[in-house]
């Protein structure tokens, strides 16, 4: 995978700031996590560190130490 580019962080910073909770029973949910986890570490890496509402902690417990 390639790593995203600065628009589209900024694109998914604004619409993850827009939930206010997310259900983890929720099929949105884990489509988010099945997401993440296609993830290579560098994407990982970018997404946890661009500071997303939810997404950041959930790269987070993916990236290898």
């Amino acid at each position: 995978m390639t790593k995203f580019n600065p628009n589209q962080i900024d694109v998914l910073r604004a619409e993850c700031a827009k939930i206010d909770r997310i259900d983890p029973m929720s099929p949105t949910y884990r489509r988010m996590i099945a997401l993440l986890n296609g993830m290579d570490q560098p994407m990982l890496k970018q997404i946890r560190d661009a500071k997303i509402k939810f997404l950041s902690r959930l790269a987070m417990n993916r990236v290898a130490a």
